[in-house]
């Protein structure tokens, strides 16, 4: 995807269900004799010995176990508990994780740093005629745009949504009437980088997430760009029969006050990513064959391996890694 555009989104249907990743590859293979799937069990380290990644230690029926590993283990367990497992397990910062009391038997400093999302502005709304009947999943059209032609990827998207998507501030100060639908900008090649570090020692505590979303100045420009495009689109001359008045913002904003707009609406994808990126440099965390670099028997297969976040939906580019891994598996 290199240029401007717009088309009705992907979905993966089946039976007139929307399918998720565990219907389409696990379901399929549970009766198999060498899949096991237990649930209820969050695992809270990878053991390792001198090098090697030798098992797992999960909490079952209240109980800490370990699942022993003859063979390679893949964590995938996504954005923020992929990190968290491995700096458990005592790769991560070494300064870091001694502030918790945890000693680094592998120190890769990059460990939950380069953290990445997708923004969704919500949003800029519009006040419909009437009501109208939802049809499918009610946001089915999107497209991508490049605000300035020099850039190599679209750095903005327009999400057209048929409720009246916005965040809890622009909810409130916009009071949307049921009848309204949006037309949500969004953010695709953020430059603003987070971080996932842990709270504690204890598996239980919730790792802390700062996404220092919108810290970066050219991601508010890229997403004020993205906000003027909708509202271009929706109160245009082909738009009229679906517009009554525009709701939010309700008029051109400029300046600090278009800033704040941006700030005042902004959402997440849940497209978190980039926190055990992958590359050839000695800092990374994964290399090409997704190892984690520092311990043998030990990979990652998720949406943290990726350097840079894809611009697209991080799903279908997740199950290709998943895909990846499995032929990197029976080489």
């Amino acid at each position: 995807m290199t240029g401007n555009g717009f088309g009705l989104m992907n979905q993966i249907i089946k039976d007139g269900k929307r399918q998720n990743m565990a219907r389409a590859f696990l379901y399929p293979v549970l009766a198999q004799e060498n899949v096991t799937l237990l649930v209820n069990t969050p695992v809270t380290r990878v053991v390792i010995e001198g090098d090697r990644a030798v098992g797992v230690e999960c909490i079952s029926n209240g109980k800490v176990t370990t699942i022993s590993a003859d063979r390679e283990i893949i964590l995938s367990a996504g954005g923020f508990n992929t990190p968290q497992i491995l700096m458990l397990s005592g790769i991560g910062d070494a300064d870091e994780l001694k502030t918790v009391g945890i000693t680094a038997l592998v120190n890769s400093p990059e460990v939950g740093k380069n953290v990445q999302d997708h923004i969704l502005h919500g949003g800029c709304l519009f006040e419909a005629p009437s009501a109208f009947e939802y049809r499918n999943g009610a946001a089915n059209v999107s497209g991508y745009y490049k605000t300035d032609s020099s850039l190599e990827l679209p750095d903005v998207s327009i999400v057209q949504i048929e409720i009246p998507y916005a965040s809890e501030v622009i909810a409130k100060k916009y009071a949307p009437p049921p009848t309204s639908w949006a037309l949500c900008g969004g953010m695709v090649t953020p430059k603003s980088r987070g971080t996932v570090k842990l709270k504690s020692s204890k598996p239980s505590d919730r790792p802390i997430v700062d996404m220092q979303f919108l810290s970066h100045p050219d991601d508010v420009k890229a997403l004020s760009n993205s906000i003027e495009i909708a509202r271009s689109i929706a109160n245009s001359k082909a738009m009229k029969d679906f517009v009554v008045r525009e709701v939010a913002p309700g008029k051109k904003l400029e300046g600090e006050e278009l800033a704040n707009f941006v700030r005042d609406g902004a959402t997440t994808y849940f497209h978190s990513a980039g926190a055990c990126r992958m590359g050839k440099d000695d800092k990374a965390v994964v290399d090409a064959k997704l190892r984690v670099n520092g311990v043998r028997n030990l990979r990652i297969a998720d949406s943290t391996i990726m350097p840079r976040i894809v611009a697209v939906p991080t799903m279908p580019t997740c199950v290709l890694i998943g895909r990846r891994m499995a032929e990197l598996l029976k080489a």
